[in-house]
């Protein structure tokens, strides 16, 4: 068990700041009482922080959560989101490469579903990568479920895997669980017998929330920011048409979702 389910406190946070009195941190420590560049290094055990930051006098602590400070800007998610986002997409390749897991490709006669393992040695620019989340349908979910708290935006930065069978999905899972790269924050398991699919018009995956926390996302101050990835079978991956997603808008619409 990854001890995270769909209820677990997931929101989108700040960067612990070494210019405030706050001792509370997802690190459980206080920031020690030096001058802030000193406090720095020693905060983050020297990772790599890009020079903006401190030119601009951010001072913060890169892998550190400031649990009371909730983002409370869009541009800023979408800032973090884009940068996530690139660096995701190497995170699912190595995912997909290792569980069998297929991606959308383009071709002359519509959309496939082919599997990394032999895409990437074929032609990967013809897979079709999500792009973020539309501004409008962010907007629409500030407003109607999240009382215009940005910091409930989970999936601007969203991406899927589609699998033929269950095994490699849960193969999936176990990788992308044990892969130091990322964090895992939350999932939601709607293959589960549990699960109401009702809710979602018979559609079921597994939701993944995780944040990049290399010296990558890091350095580029992308690593407080919770992405979003879907673990899906293709049989439900292939229903998943323009007239189908019309449906479920209106179904949403209804609902005011």
């Amino acid at each position: 068990s990854l001890g995270l389910t769909d209820t677990t406190a997931c929101r989108q946070l700040n960067r612990m700041r070494l210019d405030t009195n706050s001792s509370s941190s997802s690190t459980g420590k206080a920031p020690p009482p030096h001058p802030l560049e000193a406090r720095l290094d020693e905060a983050s055990n020297n990772a790599p922080i890009y020079p903006l930051f401190t030119d601009l006098g951010l001072f913060t602590i890169p892998g550190a959560k400031q649990i009371e400070s909730p983002v409370t800007s869009c541009n800023q998610l979408y800032c973090q989101g884009a940068i996530a986002n690139l660096l995701l997409r190497d995170r699912l390749k190595e995912w997909a490469d290792a569980s069998n897991g297929m991606f959308q490709r383009e071709t002359e006669s519509g959309s496939v579903y082919v599997r990394w393992s032999d895409a990437k040695f074929d032609d990967p620019k013809t897979i079709k990568w999500p792009g973020m989340k539309k501004h409008r349908r962010c907007i629409e979910k500030l407003l109607r479920s999240y009382n215009d708290d940005p910091s409930h935006l989970m999936d601007i930065s969203r991406s899927s895997i589609v699998f033929e069978t269950l095994a490699d999905l849960h193969e999936c899972i176990c990788v992308i669980a044990a892969d130091e790269n990322i964090c895992l924050e939350r999932v939601k398991n709607r293959m589960s017998h549990d699960y109401a699919s009702g809710t979602t018009e018979g559609y079921r995956d597994v939701c993944i929330n995780l944040r990049l926390v290399n010296q990558q996302a890091q350095a580029l101050g992308a690593e407080p920011h919770v992405c979003e990835v879907q673990l899906i079978l293709k049989s439900f991956a292939m229903i998943k048409t323009n007239d189908a997603h019309m449906r479920y808008v209106q179904a949403r619409n209804a609902r005011g979702t």
